[in-house]
């Protein structure tokens, strides 16, 4: 009698077409209680498996080396699983498989992460091994000049809401300083500091031609350093930005 050896079982994928349709699906629900409950069922018996085992996966992966976070592996797991579920309705079946959309967003979240990482560990480093023989007397001027800027920036531009119609006339000047206003409100948030990039986005939020910016801008600097020199002097009374 010839015994023929038995098929291994297939390993079930871990994220395979059942878990895109489960996503297609839910993202076609509504937020209707009833649908919210359909929601929470779907996501907990089949996404949130897939998903856990695709951050455990990515984060193991010795191509990405994530092992010296300040974290636990579950912390961080749960951090990757929180951010794909909100990812979740960005997913279109149209554009590619469910799989391949949300290891790229996962990649995308450690790399982003590591970073952050590191440069917490490099300022962190710079602090501990720091020069106890640097000039502590001029750190403390730059520090206080910086805040006195920052301080300057934010009352100056609510003064400059009100004020720049007495500078510019014109609707498109008014366009661009308005825009000049904003990108000093937001300067903490932007990350390239360079003369090209701020023309570009003053450009795109007033909708003018690169020419007419130089113009407003020159205005602008002349202005703003001449009313910061008179506020570090205390020349300014800062509630209302006038001359005394």
């Amino acid at each position: 009698m010839i015994v023929k050896p038995k098929r291994r079982k297939k390993s079930k994928i871990y994220f395979g077409k059942d878990v895109q349709d489960a996503i297609i699906y839910f993202n076609g629900l509504t937020d209707s209680s009833k649908d919210k409950v359909i929601k929470g069922r779907i996501f907990q018996e089949t996404i949130y498996p897939a998903f856990m085992k695709l951050a455990e996966v990515l984060i193991n992966m010795n191509s990405w080396k994530f092992n010296g976070y300040d974290t636990t592996f579950e912390d961080l797991q749960s951090d990757v699983v929180s951010f794909l579920y909100t990812k979740i309705p960005g997913y279109n079946p149209e554009k590619g498989r469910a799989y391949s959309y949300f290891t790229i967003i996962t990649r995308n979240f450690l790399i982003q992460y590591s970073k952050k990482m590191n440069e917490l560990k490099s300022r962190t480093a710079e602090v501990e091994y720091a020069d106890y023989d640097r000039d502590v007397v001029n750190e403390v001027h730059t520090t206080d000049y910086r805040e006195s800027l920052r301080d300057f920036i934010y009352e100056w531009c609510e003064w400059m809401d009100t004020n720049m119609y007495a500078y510019f006339k014109s609707h498109r000047d008014l366009r661009i300083a308005d825009a000049l206003v904003e990108l000093l409100r937001n300067a903490e948030d932007i990350d390239i500091y360079n003369k090209k990039i701020i023309y570009v986005l003053i450009r795109e939020r007033a909708d003018v031609d690169t020419q007419h910016i130089t113009k407003v801008v020159n205005t602008f600097k002349t202005l703003f350093n001449s009313m910061f020199e008179d506020y570090v002097d205390g020349k300014i009374v800062e509630s209302s930005y006038t001359y005394i």
